[in-house]
């Protein structure tokens, strides 16, 4: 029997192990997205009824022979205010719960774009040498003539 290996070389195990990572990661965002999210709809829920609640508290207590008018203006601010402080508890809730995590935090690329400017002037410089017919100022000027529908 020959020396082979029966397993995935070590590239492969890393390479494996990384995507096994990165999906756990990704559906452990996903649960965490979810259950902030239902918790949010059944705090929004919640300040609604507490709204209608404080409304109905309003105009039911309120003497009969106060006009109806002032009656349910007072019943609206209040059911209102209510449901306005719940939901900003609700929706602080919700940032936060989306905020917090056990997840690395996302790498972000740095572009230095002096850089990538003088690789562009030198890429368009490569190909204006390979191609020296026409002048590079020249095409720029007969693509965006093209484009613009009109030459100058």
């Amino acid at each position: 029997m020959s020396e082979e290996q029966t397993g995935p070389p070590d590239a492969d195990l890393d390479l494996r192990k990384k995507r096994v990572d990165r999906r756990r990661r990704r559906s452990t965002s996903v649960r965490r997205t979810l259950v902030a999210t239902s918790e949010l709809f059944q705090d929004l829920a919640s300040a609604a009824a507490d709204a209608f609640a404080a409304f109905a508290e309003e105009i039911g207590g309120s003497n009969p022979s106060d006009d109806l008018i002032s009656t349910v203006s007072s019943g609206l601010a209040e059911g209102n205010e209510r449901y306005l402080q719940r939901v900003s508890g609700a929706s602080r809730r919700f940032v936060d719960r989306m905020r917090s995590s056990d997840e690395p935090p996302s790498q972000t690329i740095d572009i230095d774009y002096d850089r990538l400017a003088k690789m562009v002037v030198a890429e368009l410089e490569r190909r204006h040498v390979a191609a020296p017919n026409e002048p590079v100022a020249a095409k720029s000027r007969s693509s965006t003539a093209g484009a613009s529908g009109r030459a100058d």
